[in-house]
């Protein structure tokens, strides 16, 4: 399943990190702070700190 899925994001041209899809490292605090500030994040099982989520986005990078 997952190399179907690999296969069909490379066909469409999405790319593998969020540098690929043009974030630059500048922009992660905001999407930290969007992160955290969204919604679902009251139904995260483990409550998030800025430090977790920035850790999640760095690796995402």
């Amino acid at each position: 399943m997952c190399e179907e899925v690999e296969r069909f994001r490379r066909g469409i041209g999405v790319g593998n990190t969020l540098r690929d899809l043009g974030v630059k490292y500048d922009d992660l605090p905001q999407l930290v702070d969007y992160a955290l500030r969204d919604a679902c994040m009251s139904t995260n099982p483990k409550p998030m700190t800025v430090k977790d989520v920035t850790a999640v986005y760095e690796q995402a990078f």
